[in-house]
């Protein structure tokens, strides 16, 4: 079994931490106010949640996953959008990833970035990106 990496783990805490929030806040809600809708739908996104975690895990585990280890050599912003452009330069080649606009990478700095397997190889857009290291 594969040790799994950081960026994964914290999303899937991250979405886990939610779907419970949600739900607590709800059911808290529900003993004041008897509201069962508001319930059910606290319910629902924790159910949800929990299966967006357990797929986190899945891929974690299974090692459905690609790393991309190298220098960030130029950061293109797009005018229109939430996307950037990032080209790292690794040891055997060159890749352009499809970052979101708020995520800090600088250029000079090592990074490792996680994506989830796709069909397509040559293909790493933000639908995909799971997170990044900085590689001190």
């Amino acid at each position: 079994m594969k040790e799994i990496p950081s960026p994964i783990l914290e999303k899937m805490a991250a979405t886990g931490g939610i779907g419970l929030f949600c739900f607590l806040f709800s059911f808290a809600y529900y003993l004041i106010c008897q509201d069962k809708i508001l319930c059910i739908l606290g319910a629902a996104v924790f159910a949800a949640s929990l299966c967006r975690a357990g797929g986190f895990l899945w891929l974690g585990r299974k090692g459905k996953y690609r790393v991309i280890t190298g220098e960030c050599v130029e950061i293109q912003y797009r005018v229109l959008g939430k996307i950037k452009l990032c080209r790292v330069r690794s040891k055997d080649r060159e890749y352009v990833l499809q970052l979101p606009k708020k995520l800090k990478v600088y250029t000079g700095q090592n990074y490792s970035f996680y994506f989830s397997e796709s069909s397509n190889d040559q293909e790493y857009g933000i639908g995909s990106f799971i997170g990044m290291t900085q590689i001190i």
